[in-house]
Order: C-alpha cells, then sequence, then structure tokens
C-alpha cells in the first residue's frame, strides 16, 4: 500500500508529516496488544468481539497459519489512529495462534502530528460543505420558521426584520452560522422603496471567520424574498406607505 509505504522512507517521511500532518513509526507489540489497541481505539468493541469476528475465517487463518511455520514474510500490519484504519487482525491471529500471543512483531503506527491543526482543517472543511450542501437549505428553513410566527397575507415586515431573520438563521444552523443580514429595495414610484431581497453575508461560521478561507461573493443562492415571510398590499397605496416607510438596519453579527 503506498500511501503507508510512504511513512517507511525517510523523505517521504518528511513530507507527510509536513503536508498531511501525519506521522508514523514502527512500533514492536504482541498480537494480544494489537487486537487491544484495534478493539479500543479502532473499532469500539471488545477484544472478544473483534477476535470472533475473524475467527469464522477459519480456513484464512490456517491457510497464514502454515505459511508462517513454512517461513513467508508477510506485508507489515499497521493501525492508523487518525483515520481509524487497520490492516492485520487475521495476520495478528495466525501468529498468535501460532507462535503466542505475547510474541512482538513490527507493527506501523500512524498518528495525527498536531492535533490542534487537524481540528482545524476539518472545521474548514465542515465549513464548506456546508456553504455547498446545506446553506440554501437553512435559509429555506429560515422562511418556515418565520412562518409560523407571521401571517405572510396579514403581517407587515416589523422593523426588527433583520435581527429576526439573523437570529432565526442562527438557531436554524446549529448555533454556527452568524452572518450580516441586509435588504435590498426597489424604487416602486411616489418616492417609495420596496423591500423586496434579504441579503445574508456569512461572517462567522462555527467560530471561524468565513472569508479567510472562502470568497463569500462566490456563495450563491444568499437571499430569501420579503414577500415570502410577509404581507405586501399591491392595491392600497397608503398600505404600501407603511410598508415602504422603514428603513431596516443591517444586523451584523454583534447583535448575536
Amino acid at each position: 500500500m503506498s500511501y503507508y509505504d510512504d511513512f517507511l522512507d525517510p523523505k517521504e517521511l518528511k513530507y507527510m508529516q509536513k503536508e498531511k500532518n501525519r506521522d508514523g513509526k514502527i512500533v514492536q507489540m504482541t498480537p494480544k496488544e494489537y487486537y487491544e489497541a484495534c478493539a479500543k481505539d479502532i473499532f469500539g468493541v471488545t477484544v472478544d468481539h473483534l477476535l470472533n469476528s475473524r475467527k469464522i475465517h477459519e480456513d484464512t487463518i490456517e491457510k497464514y497459519r502454515s505459511d508462517m511455520r513454512n517461513g513467508d514474510v508477510f506485508p507489515l500490519c499497521f493501525l492508523n489512529y487518525a483515520t481509524k484504519q487497520q490492516e492485520g487482525l487475521h495476520r495478528m491471529l495466525a501468529a498468535g495462534e501460532e507462535f503466542g500471543w505475547n510474541v512482538k512483531y513490527p507493527v506501523l503506527v500512524v498518528t495525527t502530528l498536531d492535533q490542534e491543526l487537524e481540528d482545524l482543517k476539518d472545521k474548514i472543511y465542515e465549513m464548506k460543505k456546508y456553504f455547498d450542501w446545506n446553506f440554501k437549505e437553512d435559509l429555506s428553513k429560515v422562511v418556515d420558521v418565520v412562518g409560523e410566527d407571521f401571517d405572510a397575507y396579514r403581517d407587515y415586515p416589523p422593523e426588527d426584520m433583520t435581527k429576526i431573520l439573523q437570529k432565526v438563521l442562527y438557531e436554524v444552523s446549529n448555533k454556527k452560522l452568524k452572518a450580516r443580514v441586509f435588504v435590498d429595495y426597489d424604487d416602486v414610484g411616489d418616492g417609495m422603496m420596496m423591500p423586496v431581497v434579504v441579503h445574508f453575508e456569512p461572517v462567522i461560521y462555527d467560530g471561524l471567520n468565513v472569508d479567510d478561507y472562502i470568497y463569500v461573493e462566490n456563495i450563491k443562492n444568499n437571499y430569501v424574498y420579503v414577500e415570502d415571510m410577509f404581507y405586501f398590499p399591491t392595491d392600497d397605496l397608503e398600505e404600501m406607505k407603511l410598508i415602504c416607510q422603514p428603513v431596516y438596519d443591517d444586523a451584523e453579527v454583534n447583535n448575536l
């Protein structure tokens, strides 16, 4: 497996450490220790469960034991704590049954080099995934939630509309997304400006400044229509004035 072979080459190991935040070294482990590590840190099951799940492959285990008795050299087992992966349970089972459970064998152990950096990379990945797949869905949820509190056939947009929408988005995003919220207007004549679209400009996601990792201007579908949430009379000039008179303050993230 070329990925794991790289940890055995000093030059490639430096690359893995610097570019992939991974470290690897050979550790001498007994089959007993290997099974204990896999059970606890890779699969989260008991050792007995893990053993029984491999013992059912009797033909494979018996072949490995025979090959080992004949001096065949087997591929190196590994434990990857960083990604919860392993290879070698059948080999270690065969070795344990053939030569004893307390004989040590070399195992490649892969770990995360810098956990803080790893956590940051995970958060950046989750942020990008959110704006690719879930942001638009959350804006639809905002409209639905507001629709439970306001009647789009009766209620005018409140003066604190932007702050309300900002807080709703914060809640539906599991309190991860803080966005600046502002309104776009259309000139409908008679000196009246109609609030038409509410825009959400992402600022902070799960504690990270969005603009540090994503070009915010490239985030699409970052708006909802005011008329989908609130009442807009279209044939009564006096009522229209009630809606067009307010100028809605931008809701900045420090409101949250």
